[in-house]
């Protein structure tokens, strides 16, 4: 069975990230990140958990929440090259060996981040193939992420997400 792979040990962005020149403060199950009071500028590290010699040479996926449109307007990953920027999430391309910081700007509001992902650019160019065609198999794909840290490709089959929220568990139909 073919499987692609979440990257990330924290794909519902559920732990807390560092800020720099930013505040964060629980949402729910999420975290609120913002700019410090007279800052003009920060970051938050959403992609905490992982090196940044983990994050080179992946594409990163960020989901956000805002009642600014700004925000979801201009979402970016800092050093990543944009690849899709869509309905309050983005990817991006980190460069083979950029050891570099990869955020999301403060400045343009505050936002939930609500899920995150890392996938090898080969993984990623089929989930994402996977969320652009609609693929029937899995009507549940509406963003190209997923909580669990496989997703399976091939052999049909019934999804049980209400079941197993973290992984994406299929059983396959003989």
């Amino acid at each position: 069975m073919s499987e692609l792979r979440n990257l990330h040990p924290d794909p519902h962005a559920r732990k807390k990230c560092a800020c720099w020149e930013g505040v964060a403060t629980e949402n729910g199950d999420n975290w609120r990140y913002e700019l410090a009071e007279g800052a003009s500028n920060g970051t938050a590290f959403a992609w905490q958990g992982m090196t940044n010699t983990e994050l080179a040479g992946r594409v990163l996926y960020a989901r956000v929440i805002s009642d600014n449109p700004n925000v979801l307007d201009r979402l970016t990953v800092e050093n990543g090259t944009l690849l899709v920027r869509r309905d309050g999430w983005v990817a991006a391309r980190v460069a083979d060996g950029n050891n570099s910081s990869h955020t999301l700007p403060l400045v343009y509001g505050p936002f939930v981040l609500m899920e995150r992902g890392v996938y090898t650019p080969e993984d990623w160019e089929r989930l994402y193939d996977m969320v652009q065609n609609g693929t029937l198999k899995y009507p549940e794909l509406q963003r190209p992420w997923f909580a669990g840290d496989t997703f399976p490709t091939t052999g049909g089959g019934l999804s049980f997400l209400g079941f197993y929220p973290h992984h994406l568990e299929l059983v396959v139909v003989a």
